[in-house]
C-alpha cells in the first residue's frame, strides 16, 4: 500500500520487516521529522530484531521513485534562495544548515562564490574582445621592443604597425597612450617599426 498525505509529500509504503534478513522490526523512534533534508512527513526508525543483523530502516519507507524529487528539482535549477539563506525546493523549505551549496560553471560562464555571494561572468569572446586582446598583445610586443632598443621609459616614438593589423587602428589612442607613440600608422611590411623622437 502506497500512502501520500499531500501533493508535495514523499510517497511511502509500510516497511515492517528488515529488508536484509526479513525479521520483524523493533520501534526505536516514532514521529521523527527530517531536519537535515526537509523531507515532509513523519518517520519511524526501526531496528531489526535479529541480533546477528542489526539493520536500521525507516517505516514507512519512501518509495524509490520519490527519493529523487528534491535532487531532480535542484539539478534542474527549480529552487529559490530564501532570505534566511535556506532554499525552497519542490515546495519544501530547507534550512541554511541543511544545504551544502556547490557552485559549478556552466559552459561559457566563469563563476566565483564567497561568503554567500556569487558572481558569474559570460566568458564567451566576441569579435570586439578578440580585437582588444590583439591590441594588448601588440602593446606588449611594442613595449618589449622599446626596452630591447634601450629606450628610456619616457622616450616618445613614431609607430608603424604591420598592414595586416590595420584593424588595430580602431584603438589608436589606446596604443599611443600605452607605448608613448606620437603617431600610429601602417608600415609597408609585416613588421612593427618605430622611430624614437
Amino acid at each position: 500500500m502506497i500512502m501520500q498525505l499531500h501533493e508535495n509529500d514523499i510517497q511511502t509504503r509500510p516497511c515492517r520487516k528488515c529488508h536484509v534478513c526479513g525479521a520483524e522490526g523493533v520501534l526505536i523512534y516514532q514521529g521523527l521529522r527530517d531536519r537535515l533534508f526537509g523531507v515532509p512527513g513523519e518517520w519511524n526508525l526501526k531496528k531489526c530484531a535479529n541480533p546477528d543483523c542489526g539493520t536500521y530502516w525507516l517505516d514507512p519507507m519512501p518509495i524509490e521513485a520519490d527519493l529523487g524529487k528534491l535532487r531532480k528539482a535542484l539539478e534542474a535549477g527549480q529552487f529559490e534562495q530564501l532570505s534566511d539563506g535556506g532554499f525552497r525546493v519542490a515546495g519544501v523549505d530547507l534550512d541554511p544548515g541543511d544545504v551544502l551549496v556547490e557552485r559549478t560553471e556552466k559552459p561559457g560562464w566563469t563563476v566565483v562564490g564567497r561568503d554567500g555571494v556569487s558572481v558569474a561572468l559570460d566568458s564567451a569572446l566576441d569579435d570586439e574582445l578578440r580585437l582588444e586582446g590583439r591590441v594588448n598583445d601588440a602593446i606588449h610586443q611594442i613595449n618589449t621592443k622599446r626596452k630591447e632598443a634601450g629606450l628610456a621609459i619616457s622616450d616618445r616614438i613614431h609607430l608603424s604597425l604591420p598592414a595586416s593589423d590595420a584593424d588595430l587602428l580602431a584603438h589608436t589612442e589606446w596604443i599611443a597612450a600605452e607605448t608613448l607613440a606620437l603617431s600610429v600608422d601602417l608600415s609597408a611590411d609585416e613588421q612593427i617599426r618605430f622611430t624614437p623622437v
